[in-house]
């Protein structure tokens, strides 16, 4: 009879002693398998880095492409004014004295396309003239 007393004590004991068994494995599965908060924090650190260094680029390529899209705005301004019939020419293009840009030192310089105009059409008169010396 003091054996079937004991059953289920010793049945408690052996669930207890097992379960202390899996939580004991568990706690250091989760210690040794999960990652730091010190490498969460070092990964997060390192992924700031590339994308500050990605928007860093992506800004000075769109420098440059606003510079170089201003250069042909320019050119094609200059043409116009230059090789068209006055009449033909829009107003928008000839006004340019209020309009700025940024120089390599990203200050801000008005854009004149009046001298580059007349520059340029002095540079055409001087072509045409040294072409007709030489005929």
């Amino acid at each position: 009879m003091l054996e079937y007393d004991l059953l289920p004590g010793l049945a408690i004991f052996g669930v207890g002693m097992l379960a202390g068994f899996l939580l004991t494995l568990l706690i250091n599965k989760l210690r040794t398998g999960s990652i730091s908060a010190g490498k969460i924090r070092q990964d997060m650190d390192a992924y700031q880095v590339q994308v500050e260094a990605h928007f860093d680029e992506t800004s000075e390529k769109f420098k440059k492409m606003a510079e170089h899209y201003q250069e042909l705005y320019d050119h094609l301004s200059i043409g116009a004014t230059t090789l068209c019939r006055p009449e033909h020419v829009a107003t928008g293009l000839t006004d340019q004295s209020d309009k700025t840009k940024m120089n390599d030192a990203g200050e801000s310089v008005k854009a004149n396309p009046a001298e580059a105009a007349e520059s340029a059409s002095s540079g055409k008169k001087q072509a045409t003239k040294n072409s007709s010396e030489n005929d």
